[in-house]
């Protein structure tokens, strides 16, 4: 059996390994990976699948950072990016004049397709790499 220190080192290796193979948000069109996880994760809370509640009225920018765990002025830069490049737009919030909410436009809905596509094609290559009884031991160490 393997002594802790070796277990440890191997563990370390195949994370930075696992690192360095870009799982996250594949690169579609013009989005960086980041700016593609920004507009999933708005799609997402649009759809109340990441509070439970949907909001038609999009997110603050609060809500964003929060749910990315970025700093608000980094989250307001990714913003004023992507609505410059029309994949959002702001909206003043109707039930608080005061604040802004951020809404994805039918470019960054069709973004978040290609987004979500791409990534998909990821996972159905690891599951023919790694086959079905693998991929579910995947999933079974992944979920304890």
């Amino acid at each position: 059996m393997l002594d802790q220190e070796t277990t440890a080192a191997r563990l370390m290796e195949l994370f930075i390994l696992f690192s360095k193979t870009h799982w996250g948000p594949p690169r579609v069109g013009d989005l960086t990976p980041g700016e593609s996880s920004m507009l999933m994760h708005l799609h997402r809370m649009q759809a109340g699948r990441c509070h439970g509640v949907p909001s038609a009225h999009g997110a603050r920018v609060k809500e964003i950072s929060r749910m990315l765990r970025v700093a608000p002025p980094s989250v307001t830069q990714q913003v004023n990016t992507l609505e410059t490049r029309g994949y959002l737009i702001r909206e003043m919030d109707p039930r608080d004049r005061r604040a802004v909410r951020v809404l994805l436009t039918d470019k960054g809905e069709q973004a978040v397709r290609d987004t979500v596509a791409a990534f998909q094609g990821k996972i159905d290559n690891l599951i023919t790499y790694l086959g079905e009884e693998k991929s579910e031991q995947l999933i079974g160490l992944l979920q304890e």
